[in-house]
């Protein structure tokens, strides 16, 4: 087993509050909030159609912007799961950012899971981190895409080391 993994499976040892101090630590804060707060009322209000983001993409150091309360709302960057349900502004500031690569962003998505019986967190990994690790370590399909080759490499695994890393995080949240 590698460091690399080895760290990544003491993250998944850590509560969720835990691992995002963690991440708060290893790459900083948020500048900025996911959305403007102008054009969020504007939306809730219906006086608009999109949602504006902040300036909080960090893609350039192979980061991903995670809103750290997706263990009480689902899908929080997603203008219709927004509209849907009304969620509060506030899970857009940016002191309830935390940035991560992609095999923490997993992490974190297991950890929600983990804690709240599968309620949140699921979704997100099954449907897009999951994959994504599955697609570029274990099946060797790295991306073209410059901001995706940036975000692959900063969370390389080896195509044994992310297949150890899906069995057991599949195995933590009942994926199989």
């Amino acid at each position: 087993m590698t460091d690399k993994l080895r760290d990544y499976f003491k993250l998944l040892d850590k509560s969720y509050s835990d691992a995002v101090a963690d991440l708060l630590t290893k790459y900083g804060p948020a500048k900025d909030n996911y959305y403007t707060e102008e054009s969020y009322n504007d939306y809730m209000n219906h006086r608009r159609t999109d949602l504006v983001r902040g300036k909080t993409t960090r893609t350039d150091e192979g980061l991903y912007c995670h809103h750290i309360e997706e263990n009480k709302y689902q899908n929080l960057s997603n203008a219709v799961f927004i509209g849907a349900y009304k969620y509060p502004y506030e899970s857009q500031k940016k002191n309830r950012l935390v940035y991560c690569n992609l095999v923490e962003h997993a992490i974190l998505h297991t950890l929600i899971a983990r804690e709240t019986d599968n309620k949140f967190g699921l979704m997100g990994l099954k449907e897009f981190l999951a994959p994504e690790i599955d697609r570029w370590y274990a099946q060797e399909e790295k991306p073209a895409t410059p901001w995706k080759v940036k975000c692959y490499d900063a969370a390389y695994l080896s195509k044994e080391d992310a297949t150890k890393f899906l069995l057991y995080v599949k195995a933590q949240v009942g994926l199989g």
